[in-house]
Formats: structure tokens, sequence, C-alpha cells
């Protein structure tokens, strides 16, 4: 074999396994709008900065909480919601989950709330809450997160609230 064919080999092999990586990280591991946001917020919030509903923490803070094998977290702007009301997403990096809280500061001194946590590596969805029925909680993540989300990054992903992707809802 002559230099020539060996560097057209070594060219060929080196874009098939960027092809391979490109197509990995776009289809195989992203399935879902719940994995777009996972992968999206703990490597670059890229997708993140055109939510104008979430308050957006310093960068330098989220790189000190990568390395300690921590969570990240972005939070509803509080002036945009009820009073008493708050929307969480904390994303778990050692776990690999994703946390989407609904809290209501109830008048009697006590919370009410809603959860759904995601698994990325199950790619699975549950519910719970704190047993308070009330339908605009339990709906939160597809009433008010998703929307909001979908509205930010239109043109940006492959996901819509009309497909969401590959997951499995558990009910609660």
């Amino acid at each position: 074999m002559n230099r020539r064919t060996a560097i057209r080999l070594l060219a060929g092999l080196l874009c098939l396994s960027i092809a391979g990586g490109w197509y990995y990280f776009t289809f195989l591991r992203v399935q879902n709008v719940f994995d777009e946001m996972y992968y999206s917020r703990i490597h670059s919030r890229r997708l993140f900065q055109d939510v104008e509903q979430l308050q957006t923490p310093a960068r330098d803070a989220d790189q000190g909480t990568l390395w300690m094998g921590g969570s990240l977290f972005e939070c509803y702007d509080t002036r945009l919601l009820e009073p008493g009301h708050r929307i969480n997403i904390d994303f778990h990096v050692s776990s690999t989950r994703l946390y989407f809280d609904y809290l209501i500061e109830m008048e009697n001194g006590g919370q009410a709330w809603y959860e759904y946590v995601y698994d990325v590596k199950e790619k699975t969805l549950t519910y719970q809450t704190s047993g308070t029925e009330n339908p605009a909680g339990e709906h939160f993540l597809f009433d008010r997160v998703l929307p909001d989300w979908f509205a930010a990054n239109g043109g940006k992903t492959r996901f819509s609230l009309d497909h969401l992707g590959n997951f499995t809802y558990i009910e609660p």
C-alpha cells in the first residue's frame, strides 16, 4: 500500500467515525425531549438560553457543581408565577436524573408539591405528589414547562408537543 492510499484510508475512517459519533449523539443517546433537555443543560445550556421564563445561574457556578458530581438547576422567575408558587428543574449528574418540581406554599403554612422524575438511563418518566389534588399542579410539566421550552426552541429541536420522543411514562 502506498502513502497516498494509506492517507485516503485514514481520512475515510476519520469521516466514518465522525459520522458515527454524530449519529450516536443525535439519535441514539437523545431519544426524547427530556434527554435533549438533560444533555443540553449538562454540557452547554445551549437550549436553555432562550427560555425567558428561567432565571439563569452564572456559568462559572455550573462548572464547580459539575466537578463535584452534583446537580445543576434551572428555576422559573417567581415574578412570572402566582405568589407562593415555584417551578424548579434539577439535573442530577451522578444519578442521571432530571427532576421537574412544582411547589405551592399553602395558606396554613404547609406545602403542596408535584414532581416528575425522568431517568435518563431507563428512559422513564414518573409522577409523584404530596397527595394534594390540584389539576393545574398535576399537569404543570405538559401545560407550562414543555410549551415554554418548545416556544423558545422552535427549529432547534426535532421534538414537539405532539411528538415528545420515545420514553415510558409510569403511571402513579
